[in-house]
């Protein structure tokens, strides 16, 4: 066990965001060895909810995720034109897996726990702290603990980089999307057209049998864009409920300054590591997640 210079106890890594990048990182830590704590600030793993659930299989292979919580498999995209021209493709192999991103961050969970990773829910982190012997984590209200390094694996609007002087993320792009039910929905469907998503696109993915989820991406006012996409001729017909409160996250587009200081890296898209086409995190953020497994194995102890 390491020790402060106090005499408390030291833990190796503190990781910041309880999602599948900081769990991936926290479970590759794990496994060396180290002593991780995973800090999130929400109280369950995985709520709420901000993504489309759709992970390209590429990434299962890569990083053998759970399969689990898969809801569908993709092999079929249609894609239509703002006037009404469509265009299908069918892949020879599955494309992406929609999955359940409650079930599947709590898979994630399971195994950094399974590692031997220690997990504080429902805790927020407001500062961390620097000094030639490790860091200082400030928690809300008023706790602290120290670990030698901090790996920060939140989401885009975290204020820690900045105020570790690594800067601010130049952009975003917002994501705005429902779960409904849904009648005849068993394709990925994607929309496109400088009225409806000008400068990205909408899609209708679907979930849950009888469910899909249909959002897009917007510059601005996402929430009135989302309710315009819900009155297309094509969607609004096959809608079977009134549709809930849409959920609007941000999405990064450009990446900080510096994504690295002494004893702190941060990663996923708390560092605008997705994917500018898409918007996606999982692939890009588990890819990073895996740069400091590989520079703390390589620290002195």
């Amino acid at each position: 066990m390491c020790c402060s210079k106090g005499g408390k106890p030291l833990l190796d890594v503190v990781v910041v965001g309880g999602g599948p990048v900081g769990c991936h990182a926290a479970a590759g830590l794990a496994r060396l060895g180290h002593r991780v704590l995973v800090i999130e600030e929400h109280p369950h793993i995985g709520l709420p909810a901000r993504c489309t659930g759709l992970i390209g299989e590429e990434a299962f292979q890569r990083f053998d995720l759970p399969s689990e919580p898969t809801q569908r498999i993709v092999s079929t995209v249609t894609v239509f034109g703002p006037r009404g021209a469509a265009v299908r493709y069918t892949a020879p192999k599955p494309l992406a897996r929609v999955v359940h991103r409650p079930r599947f961050d709590a898979a994630l969970a399971a195994r950094a726990q399974a590692a031997g990773a220690n997990f504080k829910l429902g805790c927020r982190v407001t500062a961390v702290e620097v000094t030639p012997h490790g860091c200082t984590v400030a928690l809300a209200p008023g706790s602290s603990l120290r670990t030698r390094a901090v790996v920060i694996a939140t989401g885009a609007r975290s204020p820690l980089p900045a105020q570790l002087g690594l800067g601010q993320l130049p952009r975003f792009i917002f994501g705005a999307q429902v779960e409904m039910p849904v009648e005849g929905v068993e394709e990925v469907e994607v929309y496109l057209g400088r009225t409806l998503c000008p400068g990205s696109f909408a899609w209708v993915v679907p979930s849950a049998p009888g469910y899909a989820r249909i959002g897009l991406m917007a510059y601005d006012r996402p929430s009135t864009r989302l309710a315009g996409l819900l009155q297309h001729d094509r969607i609004r017909p096959r809608l079977a409920a009134a549709p809930p409160p849409p959920t609007v996250a941000p999405i990064p587009q450009g990446t900080l300054p510096a994504t690295t200081t002494e004893r702190v890296l941060v990663v996923g898209e708390a560092a605008g590591q997705v994917k500018t086409t898409t918007g996606g995190g999982v692939y890009f953020g588990l890819l990073a997640a895996n740069i400091p497994v590989d520079v703390l194995a390589a620290a002195p102890a």
